[in-house]
């Protein structure tokens, strides 16, 4: 994840240096919602509910597809951060890791050193499935989208089929290209899954019934 940072203080305190760091923190949790399948609405939401934990008066907060824009405020100090965050794909059991621990920490009953271990800790977390069921899931769930257009059987087996080479030949390429650049898999394997999911084959409906 690349960041940059920016910081403006009217006074010359010792407080934005942990400013800083509280921003490291809400980067860190944002980027692992962003990127592991979280809206960005879910993303600013979770990101305010920081505020009581870590001492911040105010945090603004724009979150797009790929990229988090977050200014903290503490008295006169301030603190803003670009961050790129890179998407993996959706991940449902690090979601839901990263919200039960941001209500432990708005309740009190973690810290923010512990805080910041957890999220290292769920990071690290493995997909439940492998590559290759998700492949077949999502071959099934084209197939299932093909028939709710009206294709019959033939058509489901053919599109079931079709989208499962395409996402092989898909992770191939993006394999050969990852030997350059080792971030390339990450980013691009969860889209072309995200975009076979989604195109339920209509032009094989009329072509089966013919």
């Amino acid at each position: 994840m690349k960041s940059t940072d920016f910081n403006t203080s009217d006074v010359a305190t010792p407080g934005p240096a942990s400013l800083s760091s509280m921003v490291d923190l809400l980067v860190q949790a944002g980027s692992l919602l962003l990127q592991h399948g979280a809206d960005a609405g879910r993303v600013e939401a979770s990101l305010e509910q920081m505020e009581p934990g870590l001492g911040i008066e105010r945090i603004d907060a724009v979150v797009m597809s790929k990229t988090i824009l977050l200014t903290a405020t503490r008295r006169d100090a301030h603190h803003t951060r670009v961050a790129r965050v890179p998407i993996i794909g959706v991940n449902m059991n690090v979601l839901s890791e990263v919200e039960q621990l941001l209500g432990r920490f708005q309740q009190g009953q973690v810290t923010a050193g512990q805080l910041a271990l957890e999220l290292d800790r769920i990071a690290r977390l493995p997909h439940h499935y492998s590559r290759g069921v998700i492949v077949a899931a999502t071959g099934l769930a084209c197939a299932a989208f093909c028939r709710l257009f009206g294709g019959d059987w033939a058509a489901m087996a053919i599109k079931r089929a079709e989208v499962c080479l395409a996402l092989l030949r898909a992770d191939r390429r993006v394999g050969l290209r990852a030997a350059h650049r080792p971030n390339e898999r990450r980013r691009h394997v969860a889209v072309s899954g995200i975009l076979f999911a989604v195109a339920p084959a209509i032009p094989l409906v009329p072509g089966s019934r013919n």
